[in-house]
């Protein structure tokens, strides 16, 4: 069964939003990059690379099973929890002598 017109447009306009969100995910990624270099744990740019591929798989792979979530317990509930996994991995991350490949 199709979705209807009206229906197939706003399916097309979030899907459209939530690329550009990983888009500018990326982009503000690559801002900190510099920053990221010159901090004392003195990455090479392999580690950089990955530092920053890990983050928009991670990010674009989870945005998707969000959505879900968000149909089934609710908007607000999942919006809320959205910045745990994050801020779970930085929490993880932070004490690292040096980044890992």
């Amino acid at each position: 069964m199709a979705a209807a017109p009206g229906r197939r447009g706003a399916l097309t306009a979030a899907m459209c939003l939530c690329v550009s969100l990983v888009v500018g995910m990326v982009s503000a990624v690559n801002l900190a990059l510099p920053d990221l270099s010159a901090s004392a744990l003195h990455p090479s740019a392999q580690a950089v690379v990955r530092v920053v591929d890990g983050h928009v798989v991670v990010f674009a792979g989870l945005l998707v099973p969000a959505g879900a979530l968000a149909d089934r317990w609710g908007r607000k509930g999942t919006l809320l929890c959205g910045p745990v996994a994050p801020a779970a991995g930085t929490a993880r991350g932070s004490p690292a002598p040096g980044p890992v490949l």
